[in-house]
């Protein structure tokens, strides 16, 4: 399980909105902000399509940190 390091936030969502990240990925809106908020664990696959979507160039370990 992978839990978001929270001070990424921003860096993360770079002026996209999580409604947007929510739509691109696939995961509810409220889900995506529990976990971006640090309140939820995620699984890898779910923790890579958030970064990838994102950020091609990132690993999941530069936004998460595995529990």
């Amino acid at each position: 399980m992978y839990l978001f390091i929270k001070d990424k936030k921003e860096e993360l969502l770079d002026g996209r909105t999580i409604k947007y990240l929510s739509q691109k990925i696939g995961v509810a809106r409220e889900t995506l902000n529990e976990i971006l908020n640090g309140n939820r664990k995620t699984k890898k696959v779910t923790a890579f399509c958030i970064v990838k979507s994102c950020n091609a160039d990132k690993e999941i370990e530069d936004y998460f940190i595995n529990i």
